[in-house]
């Protein structure tokens, strides 16, 4: 996600470069949903997980276009979206939430890797349009969590709205 140039040979300040297709899902190019993802009433939220705003922000990505509506009980943080272009976050950071919609981990193993997936009901797509994003949400879920093993009770903890569990390959081995 993140890329260092050089400039003549010499190390350069560490630049950082949203990866333009992170959490992107082709087939969401066929809708004609409004962007749905980002639409955010009846209580629909981006789950922040702890320490992922400081992180973005300790590496320079811009985080205005986020604006928080609380702390969960768990250590992470509740947000919605007021960029004026969602699809790319007016060029700020987009967080793990937003980009692995429509899809959350609903269990890890005992490893810290993702087990179980649940899917957000209010993205249109149906399951085969986003095989290759499941196992993108899944491998990047699961790094960061076995990376920080202290996600896995705010990953259990995070309670989202409008999530139903996966029927095609609910129980998914890594």
């Amino acid at each position: 996600m993140l890329s260092s140039r050089t400039t003549k040979g010499q190390p350069s300040p560490r630049r950082l470069e949203l990866v333009p297709d992170r959490g992107k899902i082709p087939a969401c190019a066929q809708q004609d949903c409004g962007h749905r993802c980002c639409q955010f009433e009846q209580g629909n939220f981006i789950a922040i997980y702890p320490g992922e705003l400081q992180e973005a922000k300790s590496l320079g990505y811009k985080l205005e276009h986020l604006r928080l509506i609380g702390e969960d009980t768990h250590g992470g943080q509740r947000a919605v979206c007021v960029a004026s272009n969602c699809a790319d976050c007016d060029g700020g950071y987009k967080p793990l939430d937003c980009a692995s919609y429509p899809l959350f981990p609903g269990g890890l193993d005992d490893h810290g890797s993702v087990a179980r997936m649940i899917r957000g009901e209010k993205c249109p797509l149906q399951e085969t349009d986003f095989a290759a994003h499941l196992d993108w949400v899944s491998s990047e879920w699961s790094r960061i969590c076995r990376k920080r093993p202290e996600l896995a009770h705010w990953v259990a903890a995070v309670d989202l709205v409008g999530y139903v569990p996966i029927t095609n390959g609910v129980e998914r081995e890594r």
